[in-house]
């Protein structure tokens, strides 16, 4: 053992060089910023932090929350304004309309069930954005068969109760919008 602490290298591990940059960070705030109100941000299956200290950078108050705790602990030590916080994305300890929108980075395609998922992140937030791999066989990313199809997407917004839905394609990545 190299007497690394264990959570520190999922957080290294995600925040790569390349990955970063297909995950394109800097547009993706910017597509979510576009369209958001006053209010605070909610990073659903937050990870290492990545998406939460964009948002943090362009002014926002974030509260992340992510099921794996070596996750929350390694982004808690590198976020200074944001918070956060295990818990399940499937049931939200949080307040009811609370934030003015919530962002998941490449969490959706993770639930079984993702219009009862949508659902729930509804209830705390008007607006939804999800950042999900394209729905192709790629070399990096998970395999098709664990893919969300825009098809597959859009349904699970109509499922949750959004009326509208848009889908962004970036370079290397799809941000699907729910309202």
């Amino acid at each position: 053992m190299t007497g690394e602490r264990p959570y520190q290298s999922a957080p290294q591990r995600l925040n790569r060089g390349e990955r970063v940059r297909l995950l394109e960070v800097d547009r993706v705030v910017s597509f979510c910023m576009a369209e958001k109100a006053e209010g605070p941000v909610l990073d659903v299956g937050a990870g290492s932090g990545l998406f939460a200290a964009a948002f943090t950078q362009a002014g926002e108050s974030v509260i992340g929350i992510d099921l794996r705790k070596d996750m929350t602990m390694a982004a808690n030590t590198v976020l200074e304004e944001s918070r956060m916080a295990v818990a399940d994305m499937h049931a939200l300890p949080l307040a009811s309309d609370y934030f003015s929108m919530a962002f998941m980075g490449h969490a959706l395609h993770e639930s079984d069930q993702p219009g009862t998922l949508l659902k729930e992140i509804h209830r705390v937030a008007p607006r939804v954005f999800a950042l999900e791999w394209p729905y192709c066989q790629e070399a990096m990313g998970p395999p098709l068969a664990h893919r969300l199809s825009p098809v597959a997407a859009e349904n699970a917004g109509k499922a949750a109760g959004f009326k509208e839905f848009a889908m962004n394609l970036l370079e290397h990545m799809i941000l699907y919008h729910y309202y």
